[in-house]
């Protein structure tokens, strides 16, 4: 999980054909801004190779999170601000399921279908299973859809463990992806703003300096309407109990899990 605290827009000239193009990189340090603006210019030099038709050898490729740092919890577990102004909680190893939907089933594809019920009754299947029975299963209801919590255990999100028990669950295939490329489980704590009936505000960080007395004043709306709203809902843990973590303590009391406020 590569959450910088420090980042560095830099420019650079390079050729492409006969013509020099001017580009820009960013680059990202979890210690400096000189480091950062070093990183910056040795990934322009990587797209200098590859126009070159180069070889480039670079580190595992893991797609750094670009998003404000709002608090951390532990080093393995951190708080976020997304693009569109929610608070994010980044995870390494605790395992977090995104269903929006439960699996395609053709003979149910003209019935009235409830799909929240559904994918509930298939976590439910899954965890009584051998291959699942060691872990518990937190089961929350959102907006949309069903967010699970795996505990018991920990997991690498790029793990074959973790990307098959995601496909097995029915997760969100985007979701899937980013925990693939981001090699971290996300989960959102605050409600989506146009859920709220917000204009919307655009966070792309680090920040434009005449940005900022816009989006502090956006904030200030956002937190008020927030409070009359939940994330989502605790509904029942399934499978072996007992091991709730703080940081499982933390995102029930962010999200509103036990309010009665309509969901966002």
């Amino acid at each position: 999980m590569k959450i910088y605290r420090h980042w560095a827009l830099e420019k650079a000239r390079i050729t492409i054909g006969r013509e020099e193009k001017e580009i820009r990189c960013w680059g990202g340090s979890f210690t400096s801004m000189e480091e950062a603006r070093a990183n910056a210019l040795e990934r322009a030099s990587w797209v200098q190779k590859k126009v070159r038709g180069q070889r480039v050898e670079t580190p595992d490729y893991e797609a750094a999170i670009r998003e404000e740092i709002l608090e951390e919890i532990s080093p393995e577990a951190v708080v976020t601000r997304n693009r569109y102004g929610a608070k994010i909680l980044n995870v390494e190893r605790l395992m977090f399921l995104d269903i929006d939907h439960a699996p395609f089933n053709l003979m149910k594809m003209f019935a009235k279908r409830d799909v929240k019920t559904e994918a509930i009754a298939r976590i439910e299947k899954l965890a009584a299973t051998p291959k699942y029975a060691h872990l518990g299963f937190r089961i929350y209801e959102t907006s949309k859809g069903i967010r699970v919590i795996v505990t018991g255990r920990d997991f690498e999100a790029r793990g074959s463990e973790a990307q098959a028990l995601m496909k097995d669950f029915g997760c969100d295939g985007l979701y899937i992806v980013l925990c693939l490329k981001q090699n971290c489980f996300r989960a959102r704590l605050t409600p989506k703003p146009f859920r709220l009936k917000l204009v919307r505000m655009k966070f792309i960080y680090p920040y434009e300096p005449a940005q900022e007395a816009t989006q502090k004043e956006w904030l200030k709306v956002y937190e008020q309407a927030s409070g009359g709203f939940a994330t989502c809902r605790f509904i029942k843990t399934v499978g072996q109990q007992g091991f709730e973590s703080p940081v499982v303590k933390y995102h029930d009391t962010e999200t509103g899990v036990y309010k009665t406020c309509p969901l966002a």
